[in-house]
């Protein structure tokens, strides 16, 4: 055995002499620059100047290969990565990038990365390929074929112009594809008033919706097909309006038979056009705008003449372009025609004396005004709420015919005149005194004693009178007259002439008494005369004769 201290020199030579000739075999034998690595040629495309410098190694490399990793699905009109991952050969030195890589697809787009991303289109096959190459030039390629699928489609059919709120709104949707049974949902909007789901073939398919509110309707849907691929879409699908409404107003003033009568209308909200129908429980004639259809407004105008008098009950319906109903009664009265009357005594009238004069009323539109003239001057007027009889009294003035003419006017401006006439005839003589004997000259004691007391009130009556001065009727007739109109006028506040006289007399005034005492009152300005309703005068008091009187509408 040999110990370290005793190797020889030549011993150690031997091993590096045997290196070199390995060295040297390969560098001696033919075609070494030719070759590869297991008999593959070495490329002449200078991708790489390093990789021409590079010494193949002595070892087995396994050959360059490569593999494309594709997705399970390719979708259509999507973007669809590919990676392809090399293995063997000689990689490039570095962390960044072990080989090369080139990508063309059939879609027409290229790339350098060792993912590749394309957009598949909707439906076909499109072909990917990779080429390789590894730091000394060798190359690879690969390519696949890709299937895309065909997903569905879904479109909306018909969307309709206009709704009302509440109604149903019917739609279709249309889905296709090449992979049924198709899973189709929808819902509604605002509010997702619908939202379903249902299977479905090919086709379209019919649905409906509805809304609560005013405004555009919304339909969003979307389809699956049997390989998991949907596809979605969106629209509107009506313009949803309220629902109509209906306001009739009545006729003004109350009809009467035979006047013309009209009632408008008006329609809010709703589809147009409109149509509607009129109908009336008490017969008309003359009817105009019972019926209508496509009216673009929502306006309703209908007039008729009325038949016959009562209770008047129109029924107006209105129908919009949805099929939405409206309707409204409307009650009001008709009258008879206006038939009032003038009741005059048989028996004629007496200068001075109450002539009592009576006027139905009857018919027409009450409230009722109305106008009493007399041809000897006297006048009034009023008014009445409701049908019947008004009293008048007149105190005629002088004999011979009196002419009385009323007009009678109802709220429907109606107009009726009463004419008539009553005789008047002067007043009777009084009858003549009656004669009795002649007293006897002397007294007696019982006439003694009366002459005395009757002396003793007067007496005492005239000191009074003298102390208090005038009152009551012991005054003049003319100022007691005037003192009872003036307190007439002040409390009435406002009195026709012919009431005036009425009270007059009731105070134990004369009718010349009366005319005396207003052409005083008048004289001294203390009398106010305003005129009223077809020349009708109304007396007032005039507390302060000196102010300026107000202009009233005709001269006293």
């Amino acid at each position: 055995m040999r110990t370290p201290s005793t190797v020889r020199t030549w011993d150690l030579a031997l091993p590096i002499v045997a290196l070199a000739v390995l060295v040297a075999i390969p560098a001696a034998s033919p075609g070494a620059t030719d070759r590869g690595i297991a008999g593959r040629p070495v490329p002449s495309d200078p991708v790489s100047t390093r990789a021409s410098a590079l010494v193949r190694p002595t070892v087995n490399v396994p050959p360059l290969s490569v593999q494309i990793i594709l997705p399970n699905i390719v979708w259509p009109v999507e973007s669809t990565v590919v990676s392809a991952l090399a293995y063997g050969g000689v990689p490039f030195e570095g962390p960044s990038r072990a080989y090369r890589f080139l990508w063309s697809a059939s879609t027409g787009i290229s790339g350098t990365d060792p993912s590749f991303e394309f957009i598949a289109p909707v439906s076909g096959t499109v072909i990917a390929t990779v080429r390789v190459w590894d730091a000394l030039n060798d190359t690879v390629e690969a390519s696949i074929a890709m299937d895309v699928k065909a997903g569905p489609m879904i479109a909306l059919e018909p969307a309709i112009g206009a709704t009302d709120t509440d109604l149903p709104i019917p739609f279709s949707i249309a889905v296709a594809g090449t992979s049924p049974p198709f899973n189709l949902m929808w819902t509604t909007l605002p509010g997702g008033a619908h939202n379903k789901s249902q299977m479905a073939e090919p086709g379209t398919v019919q649905v409906h919706g509805s809304s609560h509110s005013p405004g555009y309707d919304w339909v969003e849907a979307n389809v699956t097909d049997g390989d998991g691929l949907s596809a979605s879409v969106e629209g509107v699908i009506a313009q949803v309006n309220p629902l109509p409404t209906l306001e009739l107003d009545p006729p003004y003033p109350a009809p009467a038979v035979g006047e013309p009568t009209a009632v408008d209308g008006l329609v809010a909200g709703g589809t147009p056009p409109f149509s509607w129908t009129v109908e009336s429980n008490l017969p008309t004639a003359d009817d105009a705008g019972a019926s209508a259809t496509d009216v673009p407004n929502g306006t309703i105008g209908w007039s008729a003449r009325y038949l016959a008098p009562g209770a008047a009950i129109l029924l107006v319906q209105v129908v919009d372009a949805c099929g939405a109903i409206t309707w409204s009664n409307l009650t009001f009265p008709v009258a008879g025609t206006l038939d009032p009357a003038l009741l005059l005594p048989p028996s004629g009238a007496v200068v001075g004396a109450p002539l009592n004069l009576t006027v139905n009323l009857s018919g027409g539109s009450p409230p009722y005004s109305y106008a009493l003239r007399l041809s000897d001057g006297e006048s009034g007027s009023g008014v009445a709420a409701t049908p019947g009889p008004i009293e008048f009294v007149a105190f005629p003035r002088a004999p011979g015919q009196l002419s009385i003419s009323v007009e009678i006017r109802d709220a429907a401006a109606s107009t009726e005149m009463l004419n008539g006439t009553v005789d008047v005839r002067a007043a009777d003589p009084p009858p003549p005194a009656v004669r009795t004997a002649a007293p006897s000259p002397w007294p007696s004691v019982a006439g003694v004693a009366a002459l005395g007391l009757f002396l003793t009130v007067g007496l005492g009556w005239a000191f009074w009178r003298r102390r208090r001065g005038p009152r009551g009727p012991d005054r003049e007739p003319a100022a007691r007259a005037a003192e009872i109109v003036g307190r007439l006028l002040r409390e009435g506040d406002g009195i026709d002439p012919l009431t005036l006289r009425v009270l007059a007399e009731e105070e134990g005034l004369t009718p010349g008494e009366i005319d005396s005492a207003v052409d005083s009152l008048r004289t001294n300005g203390r009398l106010l005369v305003e005129s009223g309703f077809e020349g009708s005068e109304s007396w007032r008091w005039r507390p302060d004769p000196t102010a300026a009187a107000p202009t009233p509408g005709g001269s006293p």
